[in-house]
């Protein structure tokens, strides 16, 4: 359990209702809660909208996101409630999301605590199944005037610059130096119970990528049988016929190859935190343009720093898509600090491998979007962006298509 308080700026005083405010507000008292949410708010004195929170709940997500308020002596504060919602139905699925819900939680706690990378500050919460539904307080962020949060709606991410890519790769290489400074001689998995594995070598990373190419999809150029139906393809056969490279799964072992080199000097060496699921919808940016990330659910652990890397830049990087200028200034960026470290075959390596494993990633999750929504504009620009991206890969090292 968490019992911190949070010494945050109050927010201005509460203005006297009008007659149609407290139409609503008695409105409000009558909508009756779960017994386990109304429990969680009378044990936190919360103030909530609960007309806002039961909308929520009827959505059905793996989580209740809620801004609230609390009272605080004469004040008022702001708090972020994150409530997981149960699966009885799906036992796995439960037992996913109670340690991805556990995790950042005590990721945030981590980084907050013993080092300087800007973390949420957990205040309470309840991480044990006995003592019933889990939730958790955070503080909350102020809203900027010129991004803020950045949500997934393409126009947004626009809006990421050149300047933002450079700032967010200073913050992978941070994060990575701020936790080894801060665990001396003690092991991340044991700080932080749950991490997810990574990748556990460059060979793992390999094993990845080749599970990932030999998903099945049904895409909208696709095949299809006697009666009309798609008929399904392994990703590698799909990406390989729009690159026109006959076998695109040889390629990459040909990609995987070439790094290894520079890649198998870092396998086995000290623990490196990875975010787990970098992209521009988990960053947070103020108005001076200094950038956190937030949402450490999927958080995870590698023992060759150059994976991490690969990891958080190559999704970021992916998520991006509709933001060339972003991405490739994330390239140059990786590819500036490995030249000035005399590395330069390392930074090819992250950047090669990083644009390969996430782009072809994505490629599969849209590629097995039903055919309707394959055929929108949108998803048409994505789609060739992505097929770009992963010719990059290969040309960043020298391989010819």
């Amino acid at each position: 359990m968490f019992k911190e308080q949070f010494p945050f700026p109050p927010s201005k005083p509460e203005k006297d209702s009008s007659q149609e405010e407290q139409k609503e507000k008695t409105v409000e008292q009558e909508i009756v809660l779960d017994p386990e949410i109304e429990a969680i708010l009378a044990k936190e004195n919360l103030i909530v909208d609960k007309k806002e929170l039961t909308e929520k709940i009827q959505k059905k997500s793996r989580h209740l996101n809620l801004v609230c308020e609390i009272k605080v002596g004469e004040r008022v504060e702001k708090r972020f409630l994150k409530i997981l919602n149960p699966h009885p139905e799906d036992p796995e699925r439960e037992e996913t999301d109670r340690r991805a819900f556990v995790r950042e939680a005590k990721v945030n706690q981590f980084l907050r605590e013993k080092t300087k990378v800007p973390a949420l500050k957990v205040g309470s919460a309840n991480l044990e199944p006995a003592q019933g539904r889990f939730y958790a307080l955070y503080e909350t962020l102020p809203p900027a005037e010129k991004i803020g949060f950045i949500s997934k709606r393409r126009e947004q991410m626009k809006l990421l610059t050149k300047e933002h890519a450079q700032k967010c790769i200073e913050n992978i290489f941070n994060l990575q130096e701020e936790v080894k400074s801060a665990l001396g001689e003690a092991k991340l998995s044991e700080e932080i119970a749950d991490l997810e594995d990574v990748f556990d070598s460059y060979q793992g990373y390999e094993e990845n990528v080749l599970a990932i190419l030999e998903e099945k999809v049904f895409p909208l150029d696709g095949k299809v049988n006697k009666k009309g139906r798609s008929i399904n393809e392994s990703l590698d056969q799909v990406l390989g016929r729009r690159l026109g490279i006959a076998n695109l799964r040889r390629k990459f072992k040909e990609l995987f190859k070439v790094n290894r080199p520079a890649m198998k000097k870092e396998d086995d060496k000290e623990e490196v935190l990875v975010h787990g699921d970098l992209a521009p919808s988990n960053t947070y940016i103020d108005d001076n343009n200094e950038i956190r990330f937030l949402d450490w659910e999927w958080a995870g652990v590698t023992k060759n720093k150059l994976l991490a890397t690969i990891y958080d830049y190559g999704n970021l990087r992916a998520r991006a898509w509709n933001n060339k200028e972003f991405r490739e200034a994330l390239d140059e960026a990786i590819l500036e600090k490995f030249e000035k470290e005399g590395r330069p075959e390392a930074g090819k390596a992250i950047v090669s491998l990083g644009i390969f494993r996430s782009h072809s990633m994505l490629a599969g999750f849209f590629e097995n979007y039903d055919h309707e929504k394959q055929r929108r504009e949108e998803e048409q620009e994505r789609r060739e962006s992505t097929e770009a991206d992963i010719r990059k890969a290969f040309e960043i090292v020298g391989i010819k298509l």
